[in-house]
């Protein structure tokens, strides 16, 4: 128990002397071990990664390697040589590394080593979990036809309910197509690049966001285009999700954007009128955001997810006349690949809860992590979040809730896109049929090989029962084959065949 307050003196005198030190002076020793630096250093951004989270060589040749960068560690000369030529001087101008190291090389080499030693030989394995059963119930499985001739690349999937239409993004061709309800294709759209999220404004004219490149990047090549033409808005940073809404109280609806980046990105919403920018939040990583009233004072508040090393949610309390005040709620590790959010009300007491996955692995610690999953956490409402429930899931990507077998609870349907591909049965999908007091019998369908990367759910056959469709993205590696592509479905249709709900 003595160690607490005497670690926070030391840190205290630490913040003091260097407050003190010029500037420019080249650091000195400490004498600290590697925890005490490691408490320092790693979590001067963002909530400290604990050793065990990792193996050793993931953060020996992966994590280690780049954190150096962080630390002034390695040359930025160097860093820039792996970089997208067209980002350096975004990437320069945003100072995210040091041109000179932040603490002697000795230091350093603690912190690395007090991370190699402590983490174990290979990658913890999951808990304990309830067991994962293959038929799914209430649906049937459809596939779209004449899209098995090529490798699937689907970037997005939309249902529009009212016309019982299915939006596919295609990142092969830079196709956004478009299919009836009975799975034929009706229409095909060109884009300028990979579309990431459509959205139809009050005159039903069609909106997609465009994410420029949709690999890693912060060169501001997105854009929002109306009407197959019509630029509304460019230079954005691989924008990720939209969301239309009259935040400023004008009459008109704006436009909010997720515009993620990679090194370099924000949250902002953009004036409906003149199209003037309103940074929300100057940070990268911002996947997706939710509209609610959460305070209950009649505005509609933001709810957003921020992935990258400062993995967060967010609500942004909306003031009105388009200003807003950010209260974090929650935070998590930088290596914990926090992918989706959404809200809805588990436990019935009518105050919004979060679901959460997390399972990006698209980093530098590419590994099988225990820690990723299904998490559920309960609002006290007093909008303070606690974690109730958790699911193991490798690679979870997207959660959603909905009453799919019309009992009256919410069921939960979810995909991995860096999944197992070895694990039986496969997870790349899982339905959680809730059982109540958060218990929940989860099943799957096979599709050998097949990695979802996106989901979306609603009414596609119009007949009142909510359906769920899923889009394939083949990467290499992985486990998978190149000669078996031509036989992976590109969009796979679960038809909601559940008994209608009487009431």
């Amino acid at each position: 128990m003595k160690f607490i307050p005497y670690l926070f003196v030391l840190l205290l005198f630490i913040a003091w002397n260097c407050n003190r030190r010029d500037p420019n002076a080249p650091p000195e020793p400490t004498g600290l071990s590697g925890k005490e630096l490691a408490a320092i250093h790693c979590a001067s951004c963002h909530v400290q990664p604990m050793p065990e989270m990792l193996d050793k060589m993931t953060w020996k040749e992966g994590v280690m390697p780049q954190m150096a960068y962080y630390l002034g560690m390695r040359g930025l000369f160097e860093k820039m040589t792996e970089v997208n030529p067209d980002d350096i001087v975004t990437i320069m101008q945003a100072k995210i590394y040091p041109d000179k190291p932040l603490l002697v090389e000795a230091d350093w080499q603690k912190i690395v080593d007090y991370y190699i030693e402590n983490a174990p030989e290979k990658p913890l394995p999951q808990a304990s979990k309830a067991l994962v059963t293959l038929g799914l119930p209430f649906f049937e499985i459809k596939t779209i036809e004449g899209m098995s001739d090529r490798p699937p690349m689907v970037t997005m999937l939309k249902i529009d309910t009212t016309n019982g239409h299915l939006y596919a993004g295609r990142r092969d061709k830079r196709w956004l197509e478009i299919y009836d309800k009975t799975l034929k294709r009706i229409d095909s759209i060109g884009l300028e690049s990979p579309v990431s999220d459509i959205y139809w404004n009050e005159k039903q004219e069609l909106l997609t966001l465009q994410m420029g490149i949709m690999d890693p990047n912060d060169s501001p090549k997105g854009k929002l285009i109306q009407n197959q033409g019509q630029t509304l808005l460019d230079s954005l940073r691989r924008p990720v999700h939209l969301l239309m809404e009259d935040l400023n109280e004008d009459g008109t609806p704006d436009y909010l954007i997720c515009n993620y980046g990679n090194e370099v990105g924000h949250l902002s919403w953009y004036d409906g009128k003149n199209f003037q920018a309103h940074t929300l939040k100057d940070l990268p990583g911002a996947r997706n955001t939710i509209l609610y009233d959460m305070n209950n004072d009649g505005r509609l508040d933001i709810i957003t997810l921020f992935c990258q090393s400062r993995e967060s949610i967010y609500i942004f309390y909306n003031n009105g006349n388009g200003t807003f005040k950010e209260e974090k709620i929650l935070e998590f590790p930088p290596v914990y690949g926090s992918s989706f959010i959404e809200l809805a009300d588990m436990n019935g007491d009518g105050k919004p809860d979060i679901l959460y996955t997390n399972g990006d692995n698209a980093d530098y610690s590419l590994s099988l992590k225990n820690y990723h999953g299904l998490r559920i956490f309960l609002n006290d409402g007093q909008n303070h979040f606690t974690e109730r429930f958790f699911y193991p899931i490798y690679g979870a990507s997207k959660v959603q809730a909905a009453d799919f077998d019309g009992d009256g609870d919410l069921d939960l349907a979810t995909i991995a896109f860096f999944n197992n591909v070895h694990q039986q049965p496969n997870e790349g999908f899982l339905f959680f049929e809730n059982k109540g007091n958060f218990q929940f019998e989860i099943s799957t369908f096979a599709v050998p090989g097949s990695t979802w990367l996106v989901m979306d759910v609603g009414d596609l056959d119009q007949d009142g029962r909510l359906d769920i469709v899923l889009g394939n993205f083949f990467k290499p590696g992985m486990g998978r084959d190149l000669s078996s592509l031509p036989k992976q479905p590109a969009v796979v249709w679960l038809r909601n065949i559940a008994p209608k709900a009487t009431n």
